[in-house]
């Protein structure tokens, strides 16, 4: 086993000179090869071949490393391209949403009689439903307690605290907000109180009587109970406060109770206005002309 083993390594040395005596004397290239040579000269040819296979194979796999370096930067510059792109639609979609709201501020506006506040509404209760919200308009901008607060949709609610840089409105819906409202259809009147909660079976009731409002809602009170109402009146402002004119909408009856005993018909009213998605509202500053008052009908006649 030792012999054999050293007889390979001799075979191996001699092969090994042979190719280092053929690269180093490249005159007997020139020359026919002898039986002695053509073995040496086929074993370094598959060598050399083997060694520019491996590095061409190298090359490649280098080559194939950048490129798909090269193709995953692309791809994120690409991905950052398009949320950059995204983020600008985006943000153009909110300023045409915006801009649409601010059209119908402005021409709600230009109809309304009195001098009006347009304000951004900037905080809310944390609560399940909206009871009252600050504006970032206060005395300063010529609002005061008591003035009303509305929108394209209607009636939003009163003021019931000012700073100089923000004022706090109660909505209609909320405990302590009281307006004089009448039956558009019928024309008979009433005072709209808020703070009524919903009881008994509400599966009649919308979705958006109970939906961010925790089913409190107002009610329309003082109304015999021949009163001509029903379920989807729409309910309006009587022009007979000094907050707000007539004819603005207030909301929709969603539930009608004439008790046998009792002298008036219970009246429920869902807002028009859905508090929780207001951005955008306009304040009706100091007192608007009333039904009754002097200069309301100085401009009748």
């Amino acid at each position: 086993m030792v012999r054999q083993r050293g007889s390979t390594r001799w075979v191996l040395v001699v092969l090994v000179f042979a190719v280092v005596l053929f690269f180093l004397f490249p005159k007997t290239r020139n020359r026919p090869l002898s039986l002695v040579e053509a073995p040496f000269v086929w074993a370094t040819g598959m060598v050399t071949d083997g060694l520019d296979g491996t590095g061409r194979w190298f090359s490649d796999l280098w080559s194939g490393y950048v490129d798909l370096r090269g193709t995953h930067e692309d791809n994120l510059r690409l991905r950052a391209e398009n949320a950059e792109l995204a983020a600008q639609v985006m943000a153009q979609q909110v300023a045409v949403e915006e801009a649409g709201r601010l059209q119908k501020l402005l021409e709600l506006r230009q109809v309304q009689t009195q001098p009006t506040v347009a304000a951004r509404v900037i905080g809310a209760d944390a609560t399940r439903w909206v009871r009252s919200l600050l504006l970032d308009r206060g005395s300063s901008d010529g609002i005061s307690v008591g003035d009303g607060v509305i929108t394209q949709a209607g009636v939003v609610g009163r003021v019931t605290m000012v700073t100089r840089g923000t004022a706090v409105v109660l909505v209609v819906s909320n405990r302590g907000s009281v307006i004089p409202a009448r039956i558009l259809h019928s024309r008979q009147a009433g005072i709209l109180e808020g703070g009524t909660r919903l009881t008994g079976d509400l599966s009649d009731l919308p979705e958006e009587a109970l939906l961010n409002r925790g089913g409190v809602v107002a009610q329309l009170k003082f109304m015999h109970r021949s009163a001509e109402v029903k379920v989807e009146d729409v309910i309006i402002t009587s022009g007979l406060s000094g907050s707000f004119p007539q004819g603005l909408p207030i909301g929709k009856v969603i539930r009608v109770e004439r008790g046998e005993s009792d002298s008036f018909v219970r009246v429920y009213v869902l807002p028009q206005v859905r508090f929780d998605h207001l951005e955008e509202v306009l304040v009706l500053v100091g007192t608007v002309p009333t039904l009754a008052s002097p200069e309301h009908k100085d401009k009748g006649r």
